[in-house]
């Protein structure tokens, strides 16, 4: 997986915006896609929200139903590959309101 985000760094940022003349330029560079990765792109998989969004809503929810001690035990494996209404129930509203999905270009498509 981290080779993927590596990936999808070095092709967006890396190579599209290049050359670069400094370090301090590709730490900016860096920092603003790490922004736009983690709380704006939308992930359909979680029902078109950024990451952030929904782990705050993840651990309000776990936290509101005393969940949070069972959800850590709770095993990798077992939540791979559900939907989010069958790994959060609580959540799926909010998978709901992605009914219209909105698609943010990256910071460093244009």
């Amino acid at each position: 997986m981290a080779e993927s985000v590596i990936g999808l760094y070095k092709a967006e940022v890396i190579r599209h915006e290049g050359p670069w003349k400094g370090l301090e330029e590709v730490e900016f560079a860096t920092l603003e896609w790490a922004d736009w990765f983690n709380n704006v792109r939308l992930l359909e998989p979680i029902g078109y929200v950024p990451p952030a969004e929904f782990e705050e809503a993840y651990c309000a929810h776990a936290a509101a139903t005393g969940e949070e001690e069972r959800l850590k035990q709770q095993s990798l494996q077992q939540s791979r590959g559900g939907s989010v209404s069958t790994v959060l129930p609580g959540l799926a509203k909010i998978a709901a309101r992605a009914a219209t999905p909105r698609l943010p270009a990256s910071p460093h498509s244009g």
